[in-house]
């Protein structure tokens, strides 16, 4: 299930991750680590098989998506995106 469980959470990030700002610190993201383990739950996805999908740590995971995805933003914005 690991793999799924990326699956899964890689659609979820895309889904829920949607808007640009920068965050300080993983902490910054605790309404959305609680989210996202409710969803997978949800979704059968267990606990174990989250972590393991979030490399580990899934505050770290979201909050590296968060701060890329404002990147790609940022980039997008001055054109220099490709």
């Amino acid at each position: 299930m690991p793999n799924q469980g990326r699956d899964w959470l890689d659609q979820w990030v895309g889904e829920n991750l949607v808007v640009p700002q920068y965050m300080d610190s993983p902490d910054q993201l605790a309404d959305e680590v609680r989210a996202c383990r409710n969803d997978a739950r949800a979704a059968g996805i267990s606990p174990e098989d989250l972590e393991a999908a979030a490399d580990g740590d899934l505050a770290a995971f979201l909050f590296d998506a968060q701060n890329a995805l404002t990147d790609r933003e940022r980039r997008r914005l001055e054109g220099n995106d490709p």
